[in-house]
């Protein structure tokens, strides 16, 4: 007999591989599913774009041996394999990461998780980088270690910049010449919401739209060379195998640059110039206030353009849009004559990108 108003049952349905896969790639860490013996199943769109890899060269192969084999440098295989023995794998650690694509290391939290839901058993590693927040507190001590140097009367030192091509050519002991994408980013409304905030409420804005810029330049590859008030600066260097891959990732920084949001009511839009061309990295200034500095004609043209272009706009030389010309749309602007330069330049603003998986 059936009773009126029962609830028939049902087989709970199982998730759909493309939903879950969908929803992992809209995390904004990087996130690796691992079965017991460390085999990759699962690589997301933020881990494919931190690490340079996609999931189709992941897929199956063992994250320890395979993907990372660095990672034995913190012994993270046997905390991981220790973790699966006891049935308790929770593990957390950070890690500077040596990616290969980037050709600079990354700094990384990692945590390691297991977790079940009935018969299923899943192994997570959730990759989030930590380059900027280490950065900001090393240029912190580095400013606190100068001020004491000079109450003390003693000499301050100054360590290498972010980014592996060094300061001096050991063989000339000179600065180093390298090809490299520049990018600029300034607050375009950066004056007027100053005229409308306190000191303090300004800073919280300042400090968060600035930290947005660093991590979208460190999360294609690229390099921070300064901070200036309301404006960032990167570069990513150009490797003779890689001709076309620096430029598209300078795009793919500024294009997140521009379309990130600020996290309070007053909009403090991004617009950036970008250009290209030999940068010098060298030392500036007596051993006792020597200053790290990179100089060179891709610096200054991409610092002067940024300052043409409109609210959230990207403008690029007429070179950096040849480079990329299969990738992306733009509107060729009317030459005009750059400050301080002696050229009629020609410039394109970026209307839309369509690159290739990174």
């Amino acid at each position: 007999m059936t009773h009126i108003g029962a609830i028939p049952t049902m087989d709970k349905p199982d998730l759909d591989p493309a939903v879950l896969e969908s929803f992992l790639d809209q995390l904004p860490i990087g996130v690796i599913v691992v079965d017991d013996e460390g085999i990759i199943q699962r690589f997301n769109r933020y881990e494919e774009q931190l690490s340079g890899l996609s999931r189709e060269e992941t897929i199956g192969k063992s994250f320890f041996s395979d993907v990372a084999p660095c990672t034995d440098d913190i012994e993270l295989r046997e905390k991981f394999k220790r973790g699966i023995e006891q049935g308790n794998l929770d593990l957390e650690l950070e890690f500077s990461f040596p990616y290969p694509y980037n050709r600079v290391a990354r700094d990384v939290h990692i945590r390691a998780f297991s977790a079940e839901a009935g018969d299923t058993h899943a192994n997570f590693m959730l990759i989030k980088e930590i380059t900027s927040r280490r950065e900001l507190e090393k240029t912190n001590e580095e400013m606190l270690s100068g001020l004491r140097a000079m109450l003390d009367g003693e000499e301050s030192s100054s360590e290498g910049l972010d980014g592996d091509d060094g300061l001096m050519d050991p063989r000339t002991d000179g600065p180093i010449k390298r090809e490299a994408v520049c990018l600029y980013a300034d607050l375009s409304s950066f004056q007027s919401v100053a005229e409308q905030v306190g000191p303090e409420d300004l800073f919280g804005y300042l400090d968060g739209r600035i930290r947005q810029a660093v991590q979208s330049i460190h999360r294609y590859g690229g390099n921070l060379d300064k901070i200036s008030g309301d404006s960032v600066r990167g570069y990513f260097l150009i490797e003779e195998e890689q001709q076309h891959r620096p430029f598209y990732d300078a795009l793919r920084a500024a294009r997140d640059i521009v379309e990130s949001e600020s996290d309070h009511e007053l909009e403090l839009p991004f617009r950036i110039g970008l250009s290209n061309g030999p940068l010098l990295s060298g030392l500036l200034g007596r051993e006792e206030f020597a200053q790290k500095a990179r100089v060179g004609h891709p610096v200054t043209v991409a610092r002067k353009i940024a300052g043409l272009a409109s609210s959230a706009d990207v403008v690029m030389t007429g070179e950096v849009a040849d480079r990329c010309s299969g990738v992306l749309d733009t509107t060729e602007l009317p030459r005009m004559s750059i400050s301080g330069l002696d050229d009629y330049w020609p410039l394109h603003r970026l209307e839309d990108l369509d690159l290739p998986a990174p």
